[in-house]
């Protein structure tokens, strides 16, 4: 007899019971483990998103990053500021946070040597002068830029300045506005404040000129707080309504405080005098400036250790093309001092330019012998200039910064481009005798290569020994070329 082994129709709903509920665990455990990976892997991967972030960064900008995250807090403003602001002779804004687009910044460098990196600030503050809130209205926050300017400090390692400045345009909007150059033909102002918001300077631009720069203050200097250059004359100040308009949470923050104005022309670029009207708010122009100072002091904005030199308009000098046969300079090297002494003991000073093309500083080093031939051209000049013209500083706009053109003497630090001479540039002040001289006396060194210039531009083969005192090279009329061999 045949065993049935097929098992009671209930049991058939026991088993399918036991396979549906091993079935069932088994999607619950899988389903949990599920979870606990993709939790897991989301966590990693927003780790890994994290830190590829940060390591997107180049290293100089991830050291600002890095020290500002730490210092931030440190930047604020102190409590008691309340009495500074109150009893304090600087003017002070309301301070608000701010937001730094670390993946929107320039690097370059001041005259000085000093890095300075710009970065675009995220969110715009609200803080506008007055007269351009009332000027411009609903349209005031599209025609104004931030940032914060980290400006390397010598004294501590590894550490920064943080400036504000505030650039607002006239009309259209910059595009790729940066401090350390003007754009061509830019209308508009710029404001200087340190990061906790006290005032340290106003500049005010017309085509891509520095007109004026101005300062408030909130009590009357019974001295000028610092004497300028006789490039500079400064308007006898005089007493404003509070100059700043600034939107907190959607209100207007205003004040009943009255501020001092102490505005100063700059004289070199200035084509006509203001013209005579009442103060207006936000520091406008009154009757003429006085005469200027005697006193020369370098144009710098000093105030303790915020010392910032005005912005560069040297996008106006073009680097022209010096080709030449790539001569492979084999001699020694050297910086240019910012103070040259002459045999006769004067001192010379010398300031260096930023290129556009590559924002560098003229400040690098150059062939010794090129400074011996700057020496020895401003000695020999000098003693043909009167005492009032005597040469006393120089611009170096160029030396290996800069494009030159194929095989330019620029590339191997033998050659340079001088576009001021006592702080006015030849593109301002024409041929003078100053630059006669000078060229005539770099004619004259042993060793000259190339001497073009407003002057002449005349080129020496140090091999054949022969002149070509009509080299046919175009532009110069801004700036002495000097080169050597």
């Amino acid at each position: 007899m045949k065993t049935n082994l097929t098992p009671p129709p209930h049991s058939f709903h026991f088993i399918s019971f036991l396979k549906d509920k091993r079935s069932l665990l088994r999607l619950c455990a899988i389903a949990c483990l599920s979870v606990l990976l993709l939790i897991g892997f989301s966590c990693i991967q927003e780790e890994d998103i994290e830190t590829s972030m940060d390591q997107g960064f180049s290293p100089e900008i991830q050291k600002v990053k890095s020290w500002y995250e730490k210092n931030k807090v440190l930047l604020h403003p102190k409590p008691g500021s309340a009495h500074a602001r109150e009893f304090g002779h600087d003017l002070i804004l309301p301070f608000f946070e701010k937001e730094p687009d670390w993946e929107d910044f320039y690097s370059y460098q001041f005259p000085d040597g000093r890095q300075v990196f710009e970065v675009h600030l995220k969110n715009l503050t609200g803080i506008m002068p007055t007269a351009f809130m009332e000027k411009y209205g609903s349209q005031a926050d599209d025609l104004t830029e931030e940032s914060l300017l980290f400006i390397e400090n010598p004294q501590i390692p590894d550490g920064f300045v943080p400036v504000v400045a505030r650039y607002f345009s006239e009309g259209q909007q910059s595009e790729e506005m940066t401090y350390h150059q003007i754009p061509l033909g830019w209308t508009g102002r710029i404001d200087l404040l340190t990061y906790d918001e006290r005032h340290l300077r106003s500049i005010k631009v017309e085509n891509g000129q520095l007109i004026s720069h101005i300062r408030y203050q909130t009590e009357e200097p019974r001295v000028s707080s610092r004497a300028y250059s006789s490039y500079t004359s400064c308007q006898p100040g005089y007493w404003v309504d509070f100059p700043y308009y600034a939107m907190e949470e959607g209100i207007g923050v205003e004040s009943q405080q009255s501020v001092w104005v102490q505005e100063c022309y700059t004289n070199t670029y200035e084509t006509e005098e203001p013209e005579t009207s009442s103060p207006q708010v936000g520091g406008g122009g009154t009757s003429s400036p006085p005469p200027s100072s005697t006193t020369p002091e370098e144009e710098d904005i000093c105030e303790e250790e915020f010392c910032i030199p005005f912005p560069e308009e040297d996008r106006y000098f073009e680097t022209t093309n010096t080709p030449d046969d790539g001569f492979n300079f084999q001699g020694e090297k050297v910086k240019i001092p910012t103070t040259l002494i002459l045999q006769n003991g004067d001192q010379i000073k010398i300031e260096f330019g930023i290129t556009q093309s590559d924002r560098k500083s003229a400040n690098q080093e150059v062939a010794k012998l090129l400074l011996e031939g700057i020496k020895h051209a401003i000695e020999k000049a000098n003693l043909k200039l009167s005492g009032n013209e005597k040469i006393t500083s120089i611009y170096i706009a160029a030396t290996t910064n800069g494009t030159h053109g194929p095989g330019s003497n620029h590339y191997n630090g033998t050659a340079i481009d001088i576009s001021r001479i006592n702080g006015v540039k030849m593109s301002v002040s024409g041929i003078t005798n100053q630059i006669i001289q000078l060229q005539i006396a770099m004619d004259n060194f042993p060793n000259v290569r190339e001497n073009f210039g407003p002057h002449f531009k005349h080129k020496f083969s140090i091999e054949t020994g022969k002149w070509n005192y009509s080299h046919p090279v175009g532009g110069h009329s801004d700036h002495i070329h000097f080169s050597v061999r």
